[in-house]
């Protein structure tokens, strides 16, 4: 799985990681993309919520979290498969499973 920061994910690196079948987790820059963030921004008002998106076309998950303290966050990723069983998340993977490697191997 590749894990970046916001400044290496951009339209010919999304296409390309997704074209060669790489799973990828991704922190964005909120400049890229804004089909995925706009939808999505509407829903998080203030700090401590988030939202989730899942993009049945091209396999990836959107996840926007306004923390507190570093403003709004964005990570898209398609290492993620979306299931309609279980309950409620109460918090996604996905922030903890990024920090975790992104530190891991920084």
């Amino acid at each position: 799985m590749v894990v970046t920061d916001a400044y290496y994910m951009d339209d010919a690196s999304r296409l390309w990681l997704r074209g060669e079948g790489f799973k990828y987790l991704a922190a964005i820059n909120s400049s890229r993309f804004q089909e995925v963030w706009e939808p999505l921004q509407l829903k998080v008002k203030k700090p401590g919520q988030w939202v989730v998106a899942w993009n049945q076309q091209t396999e990836e998950v959107a996840y926007v979290y306004w923390d507190p303290e570093r403003g709004r966050q964005y990570l898209l990723t398609n290492a993620f498969k979306y299931q309609k069983k279980g309950g409620e998340m109460k918090r996604p993977p996905f922030e903890d499973v990024y920090a975790l490697f992104f530190n891991g191997c920084d």
